[in-house]
């Protein structure tokens, strides 16, 4: 298990977790463990709704007659978009690194 230090835990906040773990009957510790606990548990939750949300919002979008390919589609249309963007401004594609072994 890790261990977490909290620094320049202010006097009053301090104060506040001590009444609060006394009135949930746990130990500081324990409370502000439950707290965070809590808290990563909601952020997980609330990216699970966005995620699903977003699929929601998807298939709605095209019906469930998703389009296929469009990654691929989009990547070659970048593509052919910054060889042309090169070209325009008469600079190269930079090579590959140097393994000369220069450090």
């Amino acid at each position: 298990m890790a261990i977490l230090n909290i620094r320049n835990f202010d006097d009053e906040s301090h104060q506040r977790l001590r009444m609060r773990a006394a009135r949930n009957r746990r130990s500081m510790e324990a409370e502000a463990r439950q707290i965070l606990e809590d808290a990563m548990a909601a952020e997980a939750a609330s990216a699970v709704a966005a995620a699903s949300d977003l699929q929601r919002f998807v298939a709605d979008l095209y019906d469930d007659a998703r389009p296929e390919g469009v990654t691929d589609d989009f990547l070659a249309e970048r593509r052919r978009e910054a060889q042309r963007e090169l070209g325009e401004s008469g600079a190269t594609e930079p090579g590959p690194p140097d393994a000369g072994g220069a450090r």
